[in-house]
């Protein structure tokens, strides 16, 4: 299976945000490291195995023929998909968003720049699940000189 992968342009954030709900894994392994902070990338292990409990999943990849970096969301169960999964894993592309820039704990008082970021990635996630990604000006993902 040839993997659908969908590209966000963030615009003033540091990363896009690729979304696919039709993945190979192997495939994903071999375009991408797994960034585990700023400083330190691995290859991709077990963390995108498939499991009976596993709905989705969201972690920070490094591409391996040009090193640029990604939030990355993958949907495994689409007949388990609501709301709240797609909060969550918006949730999880802003926790590592904000981890990468230096930004501490949202407070009442100076959460939006972060209740947007959320608001984004929500809507990404959501214009892809429900076939609508060119509404938000996605772009087919594609590597170097190999369109997916």
């Amino acid at each position: 299976m040839k993997s659908i992968i969908y590209e966000f342009d963030p615009v003033i954030y540091p990363f896009p945000l690729l979304v696919s709900k039709q993945f190979d894994i192997q495939e994903l392994k071999d375009r991408f490291y797994i960034a585990l902070n700023k400083e330190d990338v691995t290859e991709i292990d077990h963390e995108l195995d498939k499991s009976p409990t596993r709905t989705a999943a969201t972690i920070l990849v490094v591409e391996k023929k040009t090193s640029k970096v990604f939030y990355l969301v993958l949907f495994y169960q689409l007949n388990r998909i609501d709301a709240g999964i797609i909060a969550h894993e918006a949730f999880h592309v802003n926790t590592m968003n904000c981890d990468f820039l230096g930004i501490g704990p949202a407070a009442p008082n100076n959460d939006e720049p972060q209740a947007y970021f959320v608001q984004w990635a929500s809507n990404c996630i959501n214009s892809v699940l429900k076939n609508r990604q060119k509404e938000l000006n996605a772009k087919r993902y594609e590597t170097e000189g190999n369109e997916l």
